[in-house]
């Protein structure tokens, strides 16, 4: 699996819904001559979702991501650092797009919509997408969000339960599905439609800068 997980290698991975209308697929690798997509209407994906990094910043990255993905949270790793060395320059907004054969993702997804609502949605994304988690929803998710400092741990509960948060994953489901998000990760970097883990993603969003620049 580590050899995946390097943006060296030779393929770009990902977590796919399915292969076929009956057979579900966690982990494809896709060639790396795949091409980005220009998406002209990119912007209005931008307008929700959580958003890390100042709205003035001339890259936006949205991602449709799943936190029970490993690829999703290696992306998030990398965008972790990108940030870091270009605070400025880059403003990354996470949206859901939970797959159907990840158990937690769903709960995953409405537990860090809920720490938004208390402040703390950047420490409990941070937290699930920092480490491995191969019990994903054990212990209680009360339990994370007690560890990122959330202290109405029963307001969180009832968001988590609630049927605003489900609508608000739904929404961003139907959105992912209007992009054409065919696996997780899958990304806009301003107008540009990447699938999966992109090699030279620092240089990619370097580049958008230096066009967003120019116009």
């Amino acid at each position: 699996m580590e050899r995946f997980l390097k943006w060296s290698a030779p393929v770009l991975v990902c977590c796919a819904a399915a292969l076929t209308a009956v057979t579900i697929k966690q982990e494809v690798a896709i060639p790396r001559s795949r091409s980005p997509q220009r998406v002209s209407d990119w912007r209005s994906y931008a307008e929700r979702g959580q958003r890390l990094g100042p709205a003035s910043a001339p890259v936006t990255v949205v991602v449709f991501s799943d936190y029970e993905c490993p690829f999703s949270r290696r992306l998030a790793e990398d965008l972790r650092t990108i940030q870091s060395e270009m605070p400025s320059m880059v403003s990354v907004v996470y949206r859901h797009y939970p797959l159907k054969n990840h158990a937690q993702a769903v709960n995953a997804a409405a537990a860090v919509e809920c720490a938004a609502r208390q402040g703390r949605f950047r420490e409990l994304h941070d937290l699930l997408t920092t480490s491995v988690w191969d019990n994903l929803g054990a212990p209680s998710w009360a339990a994370f969000a007690s560890h990122v400092g959330i202290q109405d741990t029963l307001a969180f509960a009832r968001c988590m339960a609630s049927p605003g948060i489900a609508a608000l994953i739904e929404a961003d489901r139907i959105a992912g599905r209007k992009l054409g998000v065919p696996a997780t990760p899958t990304m806009l970097v301003n107008d540009q439609k990447y699938v999966g883990m992109p090699g030279n993603l620092d240089k990619i969003v370097r580049v958008a800068a230096a066009k967003a620049a120019r116009n």
